[in-house]
């Protein structure tokens, strides 16, 4: 094969490449789009039930969702902060929330 056969066979497998990874990202952006609000509920319920377990599943979804926005958060951060005082279990999401907080405050220098 020559030089030329080569750098075309690498360019096309890298856009091929690129182009299932952005493929791949966009359906994982509309899978969070619609579930969401379903998670979002569902949290809320575990919440008033006092279920750990549905609190710590649903509020870890909410929180790796792409759709989640600062005031949303916010919310979460509050309901789970006293909860994670009295229960261990909670201590992952609380730490979770803890850390999407810097990252989303991070500054990045130009």
């Amino acid at each position: 094969m020559n030089n030329g056969y080569i750098l075309l066979i690498t360019f096309a497998v890298t856009i091929l490449f690129a182009g299932i990874v952005y493929y791949l990202s966009r359906l994982q952006k509309q899978r969070h789009q619609e579930t969401f609000k379903n998670d979002w509920n569902r949290f809320e319920k575990a919440l008033q039930l006092n279920d750990l377990k549905g609190i710590n599943h649903y509020g870890t979804l909410l929180v790796r969702n792409v759709h989640l926005k600062s005031d949303d958060l916010n919310v979460i951060k509050k309901e789970v902060d006293p909860l994670a005082e009295k229960y261990s279990e909670l201590e992952e999401l609380r730490l979770l929330i803890f850390n999407k907080r810097l990252d989303w405050d991070v500054q990045i220098p130009y």
